[in-house]
């Protein structure tokens, strides 16, 4: 789905250097500063879960488990997808069933449910 991984990755880092994308406990959305039309064959998001916590710039110094790469051909997908994590992941007890997943399964399964709860609150 990547047509240019080598621009993709060096915005990123650009991304990163002007702002940690570290939010909350344990969370990063590492993202491009701008949508990439031509790099990308669609829209897309990368998650990742790490055994255990890295530093990647969290303000409060906090280590990062959970990375949401972000990857999108335009504005509003890239917003749409923004806002959706931020109600999907907006408390506690949600990212306390992230990082208990044990599987890839699971962590799809939790990921729905949490999708459709966001769904069901609007």
């Amino acid at each position: 789905m990547v047509y240019a991984a080598d621009e993709l990755l060096a915005e990123v880092k650009l991304r990163e250097e002007l702002c940690t994308t570290a939010i909350g406990p344990g969370f990063a959305v590492p993202h491009p500063r701008h949508p990439l039309p031509y790099d990308i064959a669609s829209s897309f998001v990368v998650v990742g879960l790490t055994a255990s916590g890295i530093p990647f710039g969290a303000m409060d110094g906090s280590l990062t488990r959970l990375f949401f790469l972000i990857c999108a051909k335009d504005d509003r997908t890239h917003l749409h997808v923004l806002a959706r994590l931020g109600q999907m992941l907006h408390d506690e007890a949600s990212a306390a069933k992230i990082f208990e997943a044990q599987s890839e399964d699971e962590l799809q399964r939790v990921f729905a449910n949490l999708e459709q709860h966001a769904l069901a609150s609007k």
